[in-house]
């Protein structure tokens, strides 16, 4: 019989050790700082609008299944522990502490608490060669290569566990009723179909319903809008998980009522190309650019080729303010909304507009600076007897807070019975006075410093003067 060779015990002995005292195989994990930056993109996506984090807590835990704690209903998930964090943010302008869970590498993230919707979210403009459409600012669009098909949602995907926007182009289906019909056919097995109404006084009909998307059941507002006399049209889907809905449905209408259609062409660059008017073209581009609203609508063209073509081709609601660029390539103008607001936006004169802000201050008009490469603005503000002082690029881009200025608050409004007065006060401003704001060259501002129109100061953004 062979003996154990006892000059390896030792060395086994020692190997075994070593081996216990060794510690277990660790795994590389995202740093938490990659972690935090994906759970806020996700929640900005959820929120619909950039926001300011003011505090944050994290903690490490271990779920069930991969509902990571805030499971939604018709969901299925997986069984099995997932590890993870919870955290809580308190963000600005909103009172609420929203709960997020992730997991430990932020590959997945979902949001516990409901959305506060009385905080308005930002939108910006989507365009092609067909349409211009608003969405919520932190959202993405995905859009075939034909354009037949446009999704708008959180992560530019048909992810059903999201609010969702379609945008569906149709040819030789027929009118609205025909299109929305069709529409609901595709939908499959629909519950509580509400009659169809009209939007405004357009031929457009739209339809609400439950009905699911993927797994989830979701509550649909479906719209129809039928293109000129060859049965063409576009079918625009609005919807969301059905606890999702409500929070999303006033927005919903916003966007349904930014869409209208695109008389430009887009080039190969994916920038928007002014349609070139018809006639004379030698006429028709002698002279300075002429901007004017007409029928509602913001019309570009000439002096000598009038009423031009329009911008926003949406005349629901009014415009005012028009104010061109000193090098005449952008052109600001203010938009009424429903609620009483003031919306500034911007068109590079191509059909592409900006929204910059949602208040304004009112009355005030718009300032470019003088080459015109920025663009200056006031916004209301929290504290009363003050407005704040914003920048940007033309685009939009690069938005800055340069500063308050003092304006005092308070005065009646002046109501007269006659509308020609009413007229003239609405582009004149309060009791005859023009308001205004002007970027001086040496990058002071003048402004009207009251609500009457009444009162002048210069104001220096560097000290605040």
């Amino acid at each position: 019989m062979k003996q154990p060779n006892h000059k390896l015990l030792p060395v086994l002995v020692g190997l075994l050790i070593v081996g216990i005292l060794m510690p277990p195989t660790v795994h590389a994990q995202t740093p938490l700082d990659t972690v935090l930056q994906r759970v806020k993109d996700y929640f900005a996506q959820q929120l619909g609008r950039n926001y300011t984090l003011v505090n944050y807590t994290y903690q490490l835990t271990t779920w069930q299944d991969s509902s990571l704690g805030c499971p939604q209903a018709g969901v299925s998930y997986v069984q099995g522990e997932v590890q993870g964090y919870i955290w809580q943010f308190t963000i600005d302008q909103d009172p609420t502490t929203y709960e997020l869970h992730s997991d430990v590498n932020g590959n997945t993230v979902v949001l516990c608490t409901p959305i506060n919707r009385t905080v308005a979210i930002g939108y910006r403009s989507y365009q092609n060669a067909a349409f211009i459409v608003d969405y919520p600012e932190t959202w993405q669009v995905g859009a075939s290569e034909d354009l037949s098909l446009v999704i708008i949602s959180p992560d530019g995907t048909k992810n059903c566990t999201n609010p969702l926007i379609e945008i569906q182009h149709k040819v030789g289906v027929g009118n609205a009723d025909l299109l929305l019909n069709e529409a609901i056919r595709e939908a499959g097995f629909v519950e509580d179909l509400q009659a169809p109404n009209a939007i405004g006084a357009s031929t457009a009909l739209t339809a609400q319903y439950k009905a699911i998307c993927g797994e989830v059941v979701h509550q649909f507002r479906t719209t129809a809008i039928p293109v000129g006399v060859e049965g063409d049209g576009y079918v625009i889907l609005q919807s969301a998980p059905l606890e999702q809905y409500e929070e999303w449905a006033g927005n919903f209408l916003a966007i349904l009522d930014s869409f209208e259609f695109s008389t430009g062409e887009v080039a190969p660059d994916g920038t928007l190309v002014t349609p070139v008017p018809t006639g004379n073209t030698a006429q028709l581009l002698a002279g300075y650019p002429f901007a004017h609203v007409f029928a509602n609508d913001v019309y570009l063209g000439s002096y000598v080729y009038l009423p031009g073509y329009g911008v926003p081709n949406n005349a629901r609601r009014d415009r005012r303010g028009l104010n061109f660029s000193p090098n005449a390539q952008y052109l600001a103008y203010f938009e009424l909304l429903e609620n009483g607001n003031q919306r500034l936006e911007v068109s590079d004169t191509g059909k592409r507009s900006v929204i910059f802000a949602n208040p304004v201050a009112a009355n005030f008009p718009a300032s470019w600076s003088i080459a015109g490469e920025r663009i200056a603005y006031l916004t209301p503000t929290d504290q009363a007897g003050t407005l704040t002082v914003n920048t940007a690029l033309p685009n939009g881009d690069d938005k800055q807070t340069l500063g308050t200025v003092p304006f005092t608050e308070g005065c009646e409004d002046e109501i007269s019975p006659y509308m020609a007065e009413r007229l003239y006060q609405r582009e004149t401003g309060p009791y005859g006075n023009p308001f205004n704001f002007d970027w001086l060259p040496d990058n002071r501002f003048l402004y009207t410093t009251s609500c009457a129109g009444e009162g002048l100061a210069i104001w220096n953004p560097t000290d605040n003067t």
